[in-house]
C-alpha cells in the first residue's frame, strides 16, 4: 500500500464521507465540541491538513479520520482504503509489485467524476475511483458543497416524528424547570425526554427500519455499518414545528446525562428548519417584534421574560434561517438579534446584519446585553433573575379595533405585544373616540411612543 497515496487524498473530500461540513481557509466549529460552536478549526489547502486552535487536534485526512471516529491509526487507514476501493500492493519472489485480482489499475491521476456536490454515495471497493497524487489535477476539481444541500425535508416525515414524541413521556419538566421554563412552556412545546430503557420496537414493526433511516432517527455506523439511534446520547428531544404548530419538520436531542459532546444533535440526514416558526407568524399578525436566539431554550427562556415572538437558530452555525421562504418574511418586521454573548454569537450576529441590510437597506436591532450584566445568553439571563420575570403569568386579550394583543398591568393600563402601553389616565380619555380614531391614535401612539394629551 502506497501511504502517500492515501494522504494525498483531498481533505475536504474525506471530510464530506465523515459527514463533516468544512471550509478551506476558513475557521470552523471543532467536531470534538469544546462545548460551544466558535470556529477554531482550520483546514490548509496547501498542505492538505487541519489543526483545531482550541484542543490542539490536526494532521492529515488519517488523522481525521483517527479523531472523528475514534480509531487507531490502522483503522483510520483501513477506513480511508474501503470508502476509497484502494488495495493494497504486493512484493513477489521475483520483486515485482502487483494488485490484488480484480481490481483496476491505478492510472497515477485522480478522476474528477469521484467528487460529487452536495455529498458521497459509498460504493464497493470495485466501483471507486483510485487517487493518484496529481495534486495539479485536485486543485481543479470544486470542493464539495455544504452536505445541508442533498439533506431531505422532514416533512415528509412528520407522521413519524409525531408517533416517536408520543411514545416519549414527558420527563423532560424537571431539567427545563431549573433553567426557569415554567410547566405549561414545557407542556405547550411538546418536549419530551427518551428513557434510557426506551425500545425502538413498535416504531421499527409500524414503519421498517428502512423507513426509520430515511427519517433520521437511525443512521448507519461508518465503523461497524450497523444501525443505531441517532438520538442513543441526546435524551432531551425538542419538536421543531411548522407555523400550525402542528406539522414537525424537525427533532432536535440534547444530551442531559454527561458532558460528552455534541451536545445538541439534530436527525440524521434531515434539513434544518428554524425552530419555533409560530414566532414570525405570531409577530406578522401581531407586534411586529421578533427576537432571534441561538437555541430552543433561549427561545422558550424568552416568553418566560416577556420578549415575545421569538425564534431560534438551531446554533450559531447554522443557515437554515437563510432560506428565502424565511428570510423574506422577516424583512417586514422589526428584528432584534440576542444571540449568545460569545464569540460565535456576535459572528452571526455581523453575518446576519450584512445579508439584511443587502436586501433590506436597514438594519436590525441588538439586544441591549448591558441589561443582563454579563449574562451569556437569555436562559443565563433569567435563571440568574437578572431579567424581571412577571410573577404571575398575565392572561392576554386581544384587541379586535386595533388587532393588537395585550395584557392588563398590575397598575390597571395594558400594554400591548407591540410595545404600546396605556396608562389608566390615558384609557379614560380614549373612550369616546370612534373606533378610526382610536385606530389612527394607536399607529401614531406606536411610531412615536408618546403620551396622550
Amino acid at each position: 500500500m502506497d501511504l502517500q497515496r492515501i494522504k494525498d487524498i483531498p481533505i475536504l473530500d474525506i471530510a464530506g464521507r465523515l459527514g463533516l461540513d468544512l471550509k478551506t481557509g476558513k475557521n470552523n466549529p471543532c467536531f470534538k465540541g469544546h462545548g460551544n460552536n466558535t470556529p477554531c478549526l482550520h483546514v490548509y489547502g496547501n498542505t492538505n491538513s487541519f489543526k483545531c486552535f482550541s484542543c490542539g487536534i490536526g494532521g492529515t485526512g488519517i488523522d481525521l479520520v483517527m479523531q472523528c471516529l475514534n480509531l487507531d491509526t490502522a483503522g483510520a487507514i483501513n477506513w480511508i482504503k474501503t470508502q476509497y476501493g484502494i488495495q493494497d500492493t504486493h512484493s513477489h519472489t521475483t520483486g515485482r509489485k502487483r494488485r490484488c485480482t480484480g481490481q483496476i489499475q491505478a492510472s497515477g491521476r485522480a478522476f474528477k467524476g469521484t467528487f460529487k456536490a452536495g455529498g458521497y454515495e459509498t460504493t464497493s471497493g470495485a466501483g471507486k475511483t483510485l487517487y493518484g497524487a496529481n495534486t495539479s489535477v485536485l486543485n481543479d476539481i470544486k470542493q464539495p458543497v455544504s452536505p445541508d444541500n442533498s439533506k431531505k425535508d422532514g416533512r415528509e416525515y412528520a407522521e413519524i416524528y409525531r408517533a416517536f414524541l408520543d411514545l416519549l413521556p414527558q420527563e423532560a419538566a424537571e431539567y427545563l424547570k431549573n433553567r426557569g421554563l415554567t410547566a405549561d412552556i414545557i407542556l405547550e412545546s411538546d418536549i419530551r425526554a427518551i428513557p434510557k430503557d426506551f425500545d425502538y420496537t413498535p416504531l421499527k414493526d409500524r414503519y421498517g427500519i428502512d423507513t426509520l433511516l430515511a427519517a433520521g432517527l437511525f443512521a448507519i455506523s461508518h465503523r461497524t455499518g450497523n444501525q443505531y439511534p441517532t438520538f442513543f446520547n441526546n435524551r432531551l428531544i425538542f419538536p421543531y414545528f411548522d407555523t400550525d404548530g402542528k406539522t414537525i419538520l424537525l427533532l432536535q436531542g440534547r444530551n442531559i446525562d454527561t458532558g460528552d459532546e455534541p451536545k445538541y444533535k439534530f436527525l440524521s440526514g434531515i434539513k434544518t428548519v428554524v425552530y419555533n416558526l409560530r414566532g414570525i407568524a405570531d409577530a406578522e399578525r401581531n407586534g411586529k417584534k421578533v427576537y432571534i436566539t441561538e437555541g430552543a431554550i433561549d427561545c422558550l427562556s424568552c416568553y418566560k421574560a416577556g420578549m415575545y415572538h421569538p425564534i431560534a437558530i438551531g446554533g450559531a452555525m447554522n443557515k437554515a434561517i437563510y432560506e428565502p421562504e424565511i428570510f423574506n418574511r422577516l424583512g417586514n418586521l422589526e428584528i432584534i438579534i440576542a444571540t449568545d454573548r460569545d464569540k460565535a454569537g456576535q459572528t452571526f450576529y455581523r453575518d446576519f446584519l450584512k445579508r439584511y441590510k443587502d436586501s433590506f437597506l436597514t438594519l436590525p436591532k441588538v439586544i441591549d446585553w448591558d441589561r443582563i450584566q454579563g449574562a451569556k445568553d437569555i436562559n443565563e439571563a433569567l435563571t440568574a433573575e437578572i431579567i424581571p420575570e412577571q410573577k404571575t403569568e398575565k392572561k392576554r386579550y386581544r384587541s379586535e379595533i386595533i388587532g393588537d394583543v395585550f395584557t392588563i398591568e398590575d397598575n390597571g393600563g395594558i400594554l400591548f405585544e407591540s410595545g404600546v402601553y396605556y396608562s389608566p389616565a390615558e384609557l379614560e380619555k380614549v373612550k369616546g373616540l370612534t373606533n378610526s380614531e382610536k385606530i389612527t391614535m394607536h399607529l401614531l401612539k406606536k411610531e412615536f411612543q408618546g403620551t396622550i394629551q
